[in-house]
This record gives C-alpha cells, sequence and structure tokens, in this order.
C-alpha cells in the first residue's frame, strides 16, 4: 500500500507542476492574442477592461486550467491507490466543466447585454421624466440578469422544472404588469376622449 501512496504522491506533485507550466504557457499565448493588431482592431481589449468579471483574462484563464490539470492528475492518483469513489466524484466534476464554461458565458453576456438594454431603454424613453427613465431601464436591466441566471442554472441542469415554473411565473406577472399598465392609461385616455 505505500508504494501506491507514495506513487499517487509523485503523480500528484507532477500534476501541479505540469499544471504550473500549462498556466504560464496559457497567460503567455492569451496576452500576445489580445495585444495583437486583430484585437485591437476587433476591440477586444476594450471589452474585456469593461466587463465585471475579466479585468485579468490572462490569469483567470490560466489558474482555471492549472485547476483542471491537477484534478486530471488527482483522479489518476485516485485511479492509482483504488479510491473509487473520489475517482467516480472527479469524472462527474469533468462531465460538469463544458455547462459550467457555457453558463459562465451565459451570465457574462447576459450581465454585459443586460447594460447595452438598460442605456438603450434610457435613450428610447429620453421623453419621459428622468425617474420613470431610469426605473423602466433598471427593470429591464435585472429582467436580462434574471433571465441569464436562470438560463445558466437550466444549463446547469439544476433543478429543471422550477426554472421553468420560475421563468413562467416571471412572464406571467411581467405580463400582468403590462395588462394593468394598459389598461389604467387606458382608463386615463378614454377619459379624457369622452370629456
Amino acid at each position: 500500500f505505500l508504494p501506491k501512496i507514495f506513487l499517487a504522491l509523485l503523480i500528484l506533485l507532477s500534476g501541479w507542476i505540469i499544471g504550473m507550466i500549462v498556466e504560464r504557457i496559457f497567460a503567455t499565448i492569451l496576452r500576445s492574442l489580445l495585444s495583437s493588431k486583430l484585437a485591437q482592431k476587433t476591440k477586444i481589449q476594450q471589452f474585456i477592461q469593461h466587463s465585471p468579471f475579466l479585468h485579468d483574462p490572462e490569469k483567470v484563464s490560466g489558474k482555471f486550467l492549472k485547476i483542471i490539470v491537477f484534478l486530471f492528475f488527482v483522479r489518476i492518483a485516485a485511479n492509482t491507490v483504488g479510491w473509487t469513489q473520489l475517482q467516480d466524484f472527479l469524472t462527474g466534476v469533468f462531465a460538469l466543466i463544458p455547462s459550467a464554461i457555457l453558463s459562465l458565458l451565459i451570465i457574462f453576456f447576459a450581465v454585459r447585454y443586460a447594460r447595452t438594454v438598460e442605456r438603450l431603454t434610457k435613450t428610447i424613453l429620453k421623453k419621459e421624466e428622468e425617474e420613470v427613465r431610469n426605473v423602466v431601464a433598471l427593470i429591464t436591466k435585472n429582467t436580462m440578469i434574471a433571465i441569464g441566471i436562470v438560463a445558466a442554472l437550466f444549463q446547469l441542469d439544476i433543478a429543471p422544472m422550477l426554472m421553468i415554473v420560475l421563468f413562467s411565473s416571471f412572464l406571467l406577472l411581467f405580463s400582468l404588469a403590462g395588462g394593468i399598465a394598459l389598461g389604467m392609461s387606458g382608463h386615463t385616455f378614454l377619459a379624457g376622449i369622452i370629456d
């Protein structure tokens, strides 16, 4: 049993070293890609600087890759020692990684486009009072973020039926609020015509 543990520790150490090498290589490649002329023409750098999550994308991406590489070596070490439960758990984690990345991208773009929708709403409602404009813009922004979070949770397969019920309830609530608002303003409009 001791030789297996020694071999597992050796595998973990080599996994950590390889993870650090992968982190540095990936960070260097990403840094050169982001500073290239193509990135400057497409304004990727500007997009990343204004994003709420990716202030240092090279570091974040490199550390994420290092953790994935290390977990892969932890799985090999668990297999060497014969810890099947840990190996099964890590297999499940690896199966979740693509969905987790996609969910993070969904939330990232939902937050990014929520700000755009907020600015667009303020522009469309520029003739309204500033207070009304700000409230409607805040509602549309938070609606976009809520839709993004629900989509991300649905992607992760976290209580899909609950997400469908929540989303349907949200749409029903939004429709009722719109109907009530139209009904109230329609009543005032008709009263003005009759008078």
